[in-house]
């Protein structure tokens, strides 16, 4: 473990270099917790592996990705609320009749969180069948996407 220690009053975390990220602040609650943390997120990380393995995720492929690529609750929560937002106006445009959504394309390659990749984040919500809340905006954002590539 290759770290460094910063310290405030009655707060301590460590901060060091893994294989999965560059950087995890890890707190300190007393002596051996440091490994004890590591090893409960070892574990964790381990059977969410067996679970993905078993296919279980398959039927919710946006939440498998986010579980793939080790977004936090933050990061899943701004996704969420861009989300929202660029559906409200894609169907308030589209009520206007405007036809170039191009701006709502922009701003969701832009606002995503730079662990998830925008084409994949619109497959993985265009495959959800559980929910379709944003079919349309996901819809009109890969037809858009793909007219501007070729």
């Amino acid at each position: 473990m290759n770290g460094k220690i910063n310290s405030f009053p009655g707060n301590f975390t460590l901060k060091y270099k893994n294989k999965i990220r560059l950087y995890e602040t890890v707190s300190l609650k007393g002596k051996g917790s440091v490994f004890m943390e590591e090893e409960k997120k070892s574990t964790l990380s381990f059977h969410l592996h067996l679970i993905a393995e078993t296919g279980v995720l398959d039927k919710y492929p946006f939440r498998k990705l986010l579980i793939e690529r080790n977004i936090n609750e933050e990061e899943y929560a701004a996704v969420l609320k861009m989300l929202q937002r660029l559906n409200r106006l894609y169907k308030e445009q589209k009520e206007e009749g405007l036809l170039d959504y191009t701006s709502l394309l922009l701003e969701f390659v832009g606002m995503m969180p730079e662990k998830l990749y925008y084409w994949d984040v619109l497959l993985a919500l265009r495959e959800e069948k559980q929910d379709d809340t944003y079919k349309g905006l996901v819809d009109e954002l890969i037809l858009l996407d793909m007219k501007n590539r070729y």
